[in-house]
């Protein structure tokens, strides 16, 4: 069984009668537990929506710093409404882009703080993007609880980077990119990290992993990614999705998968 713990299938496609083919891919391959992430109004309802048809589907909801820039509308009240639903595991994706964005970083950090002190009240983790802003994302973390815990998704940093993400007790995520030829810093830190620490994702329908890269990535690519760290790592696949399982019950105080 493969986790996919990070996707978007409503953004794969604007069709959402083609949201269940990917969806059935994915159950055809062996991904029996999916994330799907809300990053605005429009994905958190699409995303609560697909985790209410679908048994193997929770997700999780926040607003991403693009909203900021482009337009879209900061609904706090209507997050916190969704705080309630069983199936919502965490707030996110939520965090810093000065990647993109470099213009508003203010109003940045401000709506990331702001969703920190949310998911703090419901006594749920965070999921993080951040790019190009390490220091200012820990700066930030710094400043909550320690019993604040989170995820920092799509792992972009190196060893040194993900050895300060543990100092907060969060768990890292990789993606497809680690996968990438050139990604030797990230491929370092995906073999030096505690695996117990680690989760594996797609975050599709970007960074398709290799060999189909270049295509439209989807949830049943999960398994490459496994395939991947299960051979960098020189650890038999069977053992590194139980672990994978395990660090997911264990982060999101599930029963089982």
């Amino acid at each position: 069984m493969y986790c996919d713990t990070h996707t978007h299938i409503n953004l794969i496609s604007e069709n959402p009668e083609d949201w269940s083919v990917y969806i059935e891919n994915a159950l055809s391959h062996d991904v029996n537990f999916m994330i799907n992430v809300g990053v605005d109004t429009k994905t958190i309802k699409a995303s609560a929506e697909l985790a209410k048809q679908y048994k193997e589907i929770f997700y999780v909801a926040g607003y991403h710093p693009s909203v900021l820039k482009e337009g879209e509308t900061v609904d706090l009240e209507f997050l916190q409404q969704k705080c309630s639903d069983s199936k919502l595991l965490a707030i996110g994706e939520i965090g810093l882009d000065y990647y993109y964005y470099q213009d508003n970083k203010k109003e940045q950090r401000n709506l990331f703080e702001k969703q920190i002190a949310l998911a703090l009240d419901h006594n749920l983790p965070i999921v993080i993007h951040t790019r190009d802003a390490w220091e200012d994302t820990f700066a930030i973390l710094n400043n909550f609880p320690s019993n604040l815990r989170g995820v920092f998704h799509c792992f972009s940093g190196d060893y040194t980077i993900g050895k300060r993400c543990l100092d907060y007790d969060f768990m890292i995520s990789f993606a497809g990119n680690v996968t990438f030829k050139k990604a030797i810093d990230l491929q370092d830190a995906a073999l030096k990290l505690p695996l117990d620490k680690l989760f594996l994702e797609t975050d599709a329908p970007y960074l398709t992993p290799v060999p189909k890269r270049g295509q439209t990535n989807e949830p049943a690519n999960v398994e490459l990614v496994y395939q991947f760290v299960s051979n960098l790592r020189q650890i038999e696949m069977q053992k590194l999705s139980k672990e994978i399982q395990e660090n997911i019950i264990r982060f999101f105080n599930l029963e089982e998968l």
